[in-house]
């Protein structure tokens, strides 16, 4: 590698990353227990400025055990626009608020994985004081700085 391209970015505001998180479906929890990391994609909606999580629960679920474990959960969001691209990063204590917190089913199709339907949980989890950093690129023309050579 010679070179390494980059694109300026700046910080969104809190009211601009949560437009972000309510025009995008999903993104990526991570979780942690002892020395093992664990992240999973995940349905996401957004109402009344709180962001709710859903998680299911097949009776043995390795996600849920993590989260049992994880004193400070991250969840992260992303997308790209052409060249353009943004990020949201919310971390914090997630809660379990049940089912009925966020209106009429606003999350995406469940995807299931060979589990039997009739035996899945829904749970809906939401962050208590949520730490939120949101970036965004400025502009879409990267610039380019030479490695020097051994």
């Amino acid at each position: 590698m010679d070179s390494i391209r980059y694109v300026e970015t700046i910080g969104m505001t809190d009211e601009e990353a949560m437009t972000r998180l309510e025009e995008t479906p999903s993104g990526v929890l991570a979780l942690a227990k002892s020395d093992r990391a664990y992240a999973i994609p995940i349905s996401h909606t957004v109402q009344a400025g709180r962001l709710y999580l859903r998680l299911t629960d097949e009776g043995d679920s390795e996600k849920l055990e993590f989260l049992e474990q994880t004193s400070e959960a991250t969840f992260v969001c992303y997308g790209e626009e052409g060249n353009a691209s943004w990020s949201v990063v919310v971390r914090g204590d997630l809660e379990e608020v049940g089912t009925d917190k966020t209106g009429e089913n606003p999350f995406e199709p469940i995807r299931v994985f060979g589990d039997d339907v009739s035996e899945l949980t829904v749970r809906v989890f939401a962050f208590r004081d949520p730490a939120l950093t949101a970036r965004r690129t400025v502009g879409e023309q990267p610039w380019e700085v030479v490695l020097p050579r051994d």
